[in-house]
């Protein structure tokens, strides 16, 4: 049988020493270091996103004083037409109204419950103590085409509320042009307690 001569266990435990403390330095050192790093990187592409998000929104050649005071305006415009809970009533009398200037005719309305809302980027949007909450309004209209498009500015125009098209569907019936029958589904936005 074989012998292992003491330089031979030397080395071999100098191996062993170093397999240890490599697989050491892997485990407590290298490993959390990488996922920070990594973590770091998610965090300044996240920013960077934002970056050309924000510049898209202001424009690619105004300065960042130009560029804050344009957004600051932004949203002091948003802020304007965001409205209250109890001020519901008042933006379901402008989609009502809108759609007799329009000369739209309105055949039925679904309200669905409140809702919290969420941002795709998973942010719910809140001012003080209240968040930003959802009703989906589904409308049933009849009128003509260019009727749909002048109703929709009027919204979007609106000095209170704020109006999002959610779907759209046109019922397609031999000899109904000009006058369409159309399936609207409107996003309302307010803010409320959330509770």
């Amino acid at each position: 049988m074989y012998r292992l001569s003491k330089e031979e266990k030397k080395l071999i435990s100098l191996i062993g020493i170093t397999v240890l403390l490599l697989i050491l330095f892997v485990v407590f050192v290298y490993n959390p270091k990488r996922k920070a790093v990594n973590e770091v990187r998610q965090s300044v592409e996240v920013r960077e996103a934002e970056i050309r998000e924000i510049k898209s929104m202001i424009g690619e050649d105004v300065t960042l004083e130009e560029g804050v005071d344009i957004l600051k305006q932004k949203a002091k415009n948003l802020k304007a037409k965001y409205i209250r809970q109890r001020d519901l009533s008042l933006a379901l009398k402008i989609l009502s109204d809108a759609a007799n200037m329009a000369g739209i005719r309105i055949i039925s309305t679904n309200l669905q419950t409140l809702s919290v809302f969420t941002n795709p980027m998973g942010v719910t949007p809140a001012y003080g103590n209240d968040v930003c909450k959802k009703m989906t309004v589904s409308l049933v209209i009849e009128g003509k085409y260019e009727a749909l498009g002048r109703y929709l500015s009027l919204l979007e125009n609106s000095p209170v509320g704020i109006y999002t098209v959610d779907g759209f569907y046109v019922k397609s019936e031999k000899n109904a042009y000009p006058d369409l029958a159309m399936r609207l589904k409107i996003g309302l936005y307010c803010f409320s307690p959330n509770n």
